[in-house]
């Protein structure tokens, strides 16, 4: 379970001032993304920290990370065997996004297939 998604439950003592007191930390904690509510449990006050849906959301769907550094690009079999003669390998695997070896690897595999297919 992740962390945005627990709920962290702290047991207080009830006194004249704790629905004000409450209110406020309710107040507060909303511009933060938090909710928090009085819950009773086994005969004792707790109060019940978590953070609202939305924020959960965010958390799961935010694409953290390094981005790739070249975005792959979908290219005929044709144009790499005349990019690599033109402009040599190195520079034809880095147009597409893929290392030098993983390009040689492909460029072997590859030399079965049609100049019309699609370099994978």
């Amino acid at each position: 379970m992740r962390t945005q998604d627990k709920e962290l439950l702290i047991e207080i003592h009830e006194d004249m001032n704790t629905q004000a007191t409450i209110a406020k930390i309710r107040e507060l904690s909303l511009a933060a993304g938090v909710l928090v509510n009085l819950r009773r449990t086994n005969g004792k006050l707790m109060l019940c920290y978590r953070y609202s849906d939305e924020f959960s959301e965010f958390c799961r769907n935010r694409n953290a990370g390094r981005p790739r550094k070249y975005q792959p690009r979908v290219i005929t079999v044709r144009e790499v065997r005349e990019m690599a003669r033109t402009s040599g390998a190195k520079e034809t695997a880095r147009f597409i996004g893929m290392p030098l070896s993983t390009f040689y690897y492909r460029l072997k595999v590859n030399e079965k297939l049609k100049p019309e297919d699609k370099f994978e």
